[in-house]
C-alpha cells in the first residue's frame, strides 16, 4: 500500500517534469493518462484499506535528533484522507480531459498556441501532485511543504496568460495563499 500511495505522488509529479520537455503533440496524451492513472490509483487505494486508517512513516532526519522525536516523511490514508484524495484527484482528472479541449487555438476568448501547452500541463500536472501530497500528509511540515507547492502552481496556472490582468491575479493568489 505504501508504494501506491508513493506512486500517487510521484506519477503526476514525474508526468509534470515530462511534459515540459515533451513536443507539444504528445502533452496531451501524457496529461490525461497520468491524471486518469492517478485518479484510478487513488480509488483502488481508498477500496484497499476500507475505512481503517493507514499510515506509514518513513525517512529520519538525524540531525534533528533531540528537537523532532518522530518520523518527518509518510503517509496517511484516513476517511478524511480518502475523501480528500478522491475529490483531489478526480477533479483533476477531469481538470486535465476538460483542458484538453479548451486551451487550444480554436478557444475565441482565450486562444492558446501548442508551444505554450507544455508549460501549462506542467503547472497543472504539478499542483495535482501536489494536492495529493497534501491529502496523504501525516503531519504538519509535510503538509505545510505541499501547500506551499500548491500556492506557486496556482500563481503559475492564474497568470499562465502572462497579460496584465492575468499577472496581476496571480500575484494576489500568491500574496492571500502563501
Amino acid at each position: 500500500m505504501t508504494v501506491l500511495l508513493v506512486l500517487l505522488l510521484l506519477l503526476p509529479a514525474a508526468a509534470a517534469v515530462a511534459a515540459a520537455w515533451s513536443p507539444a503533440r504528445a502533452v496531451r496524451p501524457l496529461a490525461v493518462a497520468a491524471a486518469g492513472l492517478t485518479a484510478a490509483g487513488a480509488v483502488w487505494a481508498v477500496l484497499t484499506v476500507g475505512s481503517g486508517p493507514y499510515r506509514e512513516l518513513f525517512g529520519e532526519l538525524p540531525w534533528l535528533e533531540g528537537i523532532a522525536d518522530s518520523v518527518v516523511l509518510g503517509v496517511l490514508l484516513d476517511p478524511l484522507a480518502a475523501t480528500l484524495l478522491l475529490v483531489v484527484t478526480v477533479i483533476g482528472f477531469l481538470t486535465v480531459l476538460y483542458s484538453t479541449a479548451y486551451l487550444s487555438t480554436a478557444n475565441r476568448a482565450h486562444a492558446t498556441s501548442e508551444e505554450d501547452q507544455p508549460r501549462y500541463y506542467f503547472w497543472l500536472l504539478a499542483f495535482l501532485a501536489s494536492m495529493t501530497g497534501v491529502a496523504l500528509a501525516p503531519n504538519y511540515l509535510q503538509l505545510f511543504i505541499f501547500w506551499e507547492i500548491t500556492t506557486v502552481c496556482s500563481y503559475a496556472l492564474i497568470s499562465f496568460y502572462r497579460d496584465r490582468d492575468s499577472l496581476r491575479a496571480g500575484f494576489k493568489a500568491l500574496v492571500m495563499t502563501g
